[in-house]
């Protein structure tokens, strides 16, 4: 609440491993709902309804800094991907 304010009551999280890694993925209930969650190694992805608009898909990334897991990094991407039909944001 301090970050965002009261106003953004609904939110899905990563949890940081030591100092890295943390996802947040928050919204205004009022505006928008939440039809589905994900939750990944390196990703948070919702599917969000708004009254206006039909259901599109965000996700947040937190990609490795190590060149080894870079390519499990990118198959979970591909994975999503596919989990996720219809509009499709990504953002990190």
């Amino acid at each position: 609440m301090s970050m965002l304010g009261g106003d953004f009551d609904e939110f899905v999280t990563l949890p940081a491993v030591g100092t890295r890694g943390g996802i947040l993925v928050a919204w205004k209930s009022g505006v928008c709902k939440a039809l589905d969650i994900r939750v990944d190694v390196f990703s948070v992805s919702v599917r969000f309804d708004h009254v206006d608009d039909s259901p599109w898909w965000f996700t947040g990334v937190y990609g490795p800094r190590l060149d080894a897991m870079k390519v499990q990094f990118l198959q979970e991407l591909r994975n999503v991907c596919q989990g996720c039909q219809g509009p499709w944001i990504v953002g990190g």
